[in-house]
């Protein structure tokens, strides 16, 4: 299957897109570390650009990005919505490595995944050197593809860019709230990140982890984030009716998902034991398991065999009984259709540990073999009909939403740093063409700008007065050269400057060559008249540690 480029939609979303190079917002603020990578900050306009990273890995992230997409434009319409494929940003090895060589285990060897999988949640020390290499080798790209929409929020649907992610948000390079949609009770470790701002989760079962994972405070449970359509109701018969399917008898689903894994040969037979008057098989993406399921099931006029299909709202609706071969967005439709769900030939790895989840919480019924698959079938059919599910936890896009607001200032909490993120250096290097586009703003729209930063949200203040000081700094200095009379510059400066050449106060209170005093400082500026570095600013010459080595300022 060919890839997609990073900057490219997905090919059936169709809600909201954003054109890549478009923006309507106010002017948004920029700054660029000493390496010359920029500090994405949020803009001051309302938000309307919101930016989702899914991944091409089955079908469940990318129908999760969908339905996200959909319920955010339903609940603020003049918001702009961008699915991109994250794991394409992160480079073509990661992206070879991650999504081809998942395609080629599950397919061919399932257990060298169990064994990866094992390694990676069992062993803190393998799993941290994965999300350090990660992060090296793909956060730039993921950097450029963020400065290209300039979001005002980032929304993940991939546990495998939330590493990346969480890393960029702590070191200051993404200014904007990050947020996730955790779609499993498993692999919770991959999920959760102490940079992420919030998490969504779908389950209660998974907010204990999450705390333990990322801090307190950074799940919100939501209601599951499927497709609109599987909210609306859907009659039984109508639905068999437009499938072609008998109106009477038991029908059942039997689905391994996007990319059709699991026993899929298996589920069909045990159903048809088990005296389904229709079973309908869809095999997704997987062509090979699809011509498996012909050649043994096409004698068979109780069996219907389908490749990839849109129309899983109808045949959820018209069976009564779902059989799946992991979790995700499809056990999340049946619960929110009301159909039982019941989990068979599970691949190694986090597809079991997913159904052992689901089945702890009563959310599915596990089978571990055939024979069980038939048990739990006869009794799952003389059970009454499930309730579909009610509207009753907020909607994943409101708490999106009110994520974005908090995080422009209104109630939003401290993100926790550590003391090398917090002095994070920020210097003048970086893109001229952005910085010349930040100083063509009127000075009503730069004003906006600077005050929309939160000190108390951001790792990295607003700089713009700070650069114009050191502006004014440089100038007096040159004016010392060439004999001029430094005195011209605002006293604030001179007395800062003064103060600089005599540390701690000492020696002369006037400006070493004009001899007048300095007139008073504005109060708030004592420290830095002192040579105390603002928070958040390494001054030049500081060590990697962040405290300020002694410079010597030029005669």
């Amino acid at each position: 299957m060919a890839s997609r480029r990073p900057d490219e939609p997905l090919a059936s979303s169709r809600v909201g897109l954003a054109r890549a190079g478009e923006y309507r917002g106010e002017v948004a603020a920029f700054h660029y570390t000493t390496t010359g990578e920029p500090n994405i900050e949020p803009s001051t306009s309302p938000p309307r650009r919101i930016l989702v990273l899914s991944a091409d890995l089955g079908e469940g992230h990318d129908a999760a990005a969908r339905a996200l997409a959909a319920d955010l434009t339903r609940e603020r319409p003049e918001s702009e919505v961008a699915i991109r494929d994250g794991l394409v940003a992160l480079g073509p090895l990661l992206h070879r490595l991650i999504r081809d060589g998942s395609w080629f285990q599950f397919r061919r060897v399932p257990w060298v995944f169990g064994i990866v999988y094992a390694l990676l949640m069992g062993f803190a020390p393998v799993r941290r050197a994965s999300h350090a290499a990660m992060y090296r080798i793909g956060g730039s790209g993921l950097l450029r593809l963020i400065e290209l929409h300039r979001p005002d929020i980032i929304v993940s649907t991939y546990p495998g860019i939330n590493p990346v992610l969480g890393r960029l948000r702590r070191r200051g390079l993404v200014r904007v709230p990050i947020c996730t949609t955790v779609l499993d009770l498993a692999s919770l470790e991959f999920w959760a990140h102490a940079g992420i701002d919030l998490h969504l989760v779908m389950h209660d079962g998974s907010s204990e982890r999450i705390a333990e994972l990322a801090g307190a405070g950074r799940s919100r449970c939501v209601r599951p984030l499927v497709a609109p359509a599987f909210f609306e109701p859907r009659g039984q018969v109508e639905a068999r009716r437009s499938l072609r399917l008998p109106a009477a008898g038991t029908v059942v689903v039997v689905t391994g998902g996007g990319w059709g894994i699991g026993d899929l040969d298996g589920a069909v037979r045990s159903a048809l034991e088990a005296g389904a008057a229709a079973v309908a098989c869809v095999a997704g993406r997987n062509d090979e398991a699809r011509e498996r399921l012909l050649l043994a099931f096409g004698g068979e006029p109780r069996v219907r065999v389908l490749g990839f299909t849109d129309r899983m709202r109808d045949l959820i609706a018209a069976a009564d009984v779902l059989i799946h071969s992991g979790g995700g967005v499809t056990c999340l439709e049946g619960l929110v259709a009301g159909r039982p769900t019941v989990l068979y030939g599970m691949p190694p790895g986090h597809w079991r540990a997913n159904a052992r989840g689901m089945a702890a919480l009563g959310l599915a019924r596990v089978a571990r073999s055939p024979r069980e698959l038939r048990t739990v079938l006869e009794a799952e059919l003389e059970l009454p009909p499930t309730a579909p599910f009610e509207r009753s936890t907020p909607s994943a896009a409101s708490l999106v939403f009110e994520a974005e607001a908090r995080a422009n200032g209104r109630g939003a909490p401290r993100l926790g740093l550590g003391r090398r993120d917090r002095r994070l250096p920020v210097g003048n290097r970086g893109d001229g063409r952005r910085r010349g586009e930040y100083a063509r703003a009127d000075g009503k729209e730069r004003q906006r700008a600077e005050e929309h930063r939160s000190p108390e949200w951001s790792p990295v203040p607003a700089l713009a007065h700070e650069h114009e000081r050191e502006g004014h700094r440089r100038d007096d200095v040159h004016d010392q050269h060439n004999g001029r009379d430094p005195g011209r510059r605002p006293a604030l400066e001179r007395g800062h400057l003064a103060h600089q050449a005599h540390p701690g106060g000492g020696g002369r209170p006037e400006h070493p060559q004009s001899g007048r005093a300095p007139s008073s400082a504005p109060d708030g500026v004592g420290q830095h008249l002192r040579g105390d570095t603002a928070p958040g600013v390494r001054e030049p010459g500081a060590n990697n540690d962040g405290d300020a080595r002694p410079t010597t300022q030029a005669a």
